[in-house]
This record gives C-alpha cells, structure tokens and sequence, in this order.
C-alpha cells in the first residue's frame, strides 16, 4: 500500500546500490565535461599569447609556426 517503503526496498528491490551508482555515474560525465573544456580552453589561451607575441613581433615566423605545432600536438 505504501510503496514498499516499510521493508526498505523501495526503487525495484536495488537498496542503496539504485541510488548510488546513477549518481556515480551523473558526477563522473560532470567530471569528464569539466577537464575537457578545462584542457581546450588552457590549449586556446596558449595560443592566443602566442598570436599576441607574433603581432608584437616578439617572435619571429618561423618561430611561431613551431611553438603552434607543438602547442596543437602534431
């Protein structure tokens, strides 16, 4: 009549395991989202300084498209 909650097995019979893993689970995407934006948006701040430094003529062009390739990886 209640909704099983008098034996403590509300939520199809899974205890404590129904509500723990989906929260896992739901705190891990959130952490995955995170480090991803949090590594594109460093990599692009790092480029922008290296753009500023070629505008300003800090660095040279030669320079400059070797720290861009290093910065993107390839």
């Amino acid at each position: 009549m209640m909704g099983n909650w008098g034996n403590g097995s509300y939520g199809g019979g899974y205890g404590w395991m129904g509500m723990i893993l989906p929260m896992i689970i739901g705190i891990g995407i959130i952490l995955l989202v995170y480090f991803l934006f949090k590594r594109n948006s460093s990599q692009n701040s790092e480029l922008d300084i290296l753009r500023k430094r070629y505008a300003h003529g800090e660095i040279d062009s030669t320079e400059y498209m070797s720290r861009k390739l290093d910065l993107e990886g390839k």
